[in-house]
């Protein structure tokens, strides 16, 4: 038998990421796993075609919140934290089981999987404390509260992935 593996993608559109695993979980599933892609937002017209022909199975959990780009980098920031607490509590909650989820940038559900005895792949790109300036005092203080969450979350995972 083989492993229910979920992925949770903030936004699963065309880029790199997303290609790297749409090949994972085709992969996967040619050795018998069970794959789903649980993702905030997923555009039939701007994806990749195995997410939109069937051969994955993607869910969209809405959360009713807004999705960032509303030209304020901070509440872009804080909306998209909480949306991917609102994923990560549906998918622990009300979703199908898995063994074993791959979070790709959303490091804030890292806590949520393991609170509820799920192992957690952590992909990393870079960082999260690595790519923004920190310009003004409001700004600052909102990088440092995000940069101790990531320091705290990330030893969580079960195993890191770095590109």
């Amino acid at each position: 038998r083989g492993m229910r593996i979920a992925f949770l993608h903030q936004e699963f559109t065309i880029g790199g990421a997303q290609q790297l695993e749409v090949n994972f979980g085709v992969a996967l599933q040619s050795k018998n796993h069970r794959v789903k892609i649980y993702t905030l937002f997923h555009d039939p017209n701007h994806a990749f075609k195995e997410t939109v022909d069937g051969t994955l199975d993607v869910k969209v959990c809405k959360t009713y919140l807004p999705r960032a780009r509303l030209n304020n980098r901070l509440l872009d920031g804080f909306l998209a934290i909480w949306r991917t607490i609102i994923a990560a509590l549906y998918m622990v909650l009300y979703a199908e089981p898995f063994d074993v989820v791959l979070v790709d940038q959303g490091f804030i559900s890292i806590p949520i999987f393991r609170l509820f005895g799920k192992k957690v792949i952590f992909y990393i790109h870079h960082p999260f404390a690595a790519c923004f300036e920190r310009k003004g005092v409001i700004n600052r203080i909102y990088r440092l509260i995000l940069d101790i969450l990531e320091l705290i979350c990330l030893p969580l995972a079960n195993v890191l992935l770095a590109n």
